[in-house]
């Protein structure tokens, strides 16, 4: 399922921050910033940070979305949600992918590389809501669709979806009904059937990262994990198929 390693993004430049002389004098008084890695032996955590905890859960389970889509999930400004993903890019947790012309995110270790395409294409929010939408309302047509979206995009987003095989349109008299193609079914159970796998991959990438994982889910499509450091105990939850993810597999 891991495939090759996008090449890592050169380090930021140095020079004068004013943003750095109040971290340091809060470092100086024994007070943590927000961006302040939790220590241990061995290194430092990056994931013990709860921004780049959501960076990486998101990313785990919705592969190849863009700068903007992290930002608006996560509720942080761009700027701000591209300096944590540049932190984890760094650390090869997880990976940038380029494809026409725009950077796509990922955690490599949570999906299989053929899918990268499909998964692209559902990266678009308008796609994204379009797909979840039909999964939630089978057989509804275009019309419909576009009424409860409220968007002009629908009918292009449609045409994307059937094209690759992710909805499936059938003729029903003067109506064009959608539902949720075989191949989200297809590809969701090959998911399922490698997840011990990628439960391994998963907690493997945490030791890696400097934390102690605990499993306190494993159920059959998702995972939830302690990641602990010292006594310091946040959970992990993530999927282990990102079309569950994208269309509410197994809920």
């Amino acid at each position: 399922m891991s495939g090759t390693r996008a090449e890592r993004p050169a380090g930021q430049s140095g020079g004068s921050d004013p943003r750095r002389l109040g971290k340091e004098l809060q470092l100086l008084l024994g007070r943590p910033t927000a961006d302040q890695p939790q220590r241990r032996r061995g290194g430092r955590s990056l994931l013990m940070n709860e921004a780049r905890r959501r960076i990486f859960s998101l990313l785990w389970n919705r592969p190849m979305i863009h700068l903007r889509a992290v930002a608006a999930e996560t509720s942080m400004a761009p700027p701000t949600a591209q300096w944590h993903l540049q932190r984890l890019l760094e650390a090869g947790l997880t990976q940038r992918h380029r494809s026409t012309g725009k950077s796509h995110f990922l955690v490599p270790a949570a999906v299989f590389m053929e899918d990268l395409e499909l998964l692209r294409t559902c990266s678009d929010p308008a796609a994204y809501t379009l797909l979840r939408t039909v999964a939630a309302n089978p057989g509804t047509h275009q019309a419909a669709l576009v009424q409860r979206l409220a968007g002009t995009s629908v009918p292009y987003h449609l045409r994307r979806l059937t094209a690759i095989g992710l909805v499936d349109q059938v003729i029903d008299g003067r109506l064009r009904r959608a539902y949720l193609g075989a191949l989200v079914q297809e590809r969701h159970a090959a998911y399922v059937a490698t997840r011990s796998q990628t439960r391994q991959r998963l907690l493997a990438l945490l030791e890696a990262d400097g934390v102690q994982p605990r499993v306190v889910r494993n159920s059959r499509t998702t995972l939830e994990v302690r990641l602990v450091v010292g006594g310091t105990r946040p959970l992990l939850a993530v999927n282990l198929s990102p079309f569950q993810g994208l269309v509410g597999l197994g809920r």
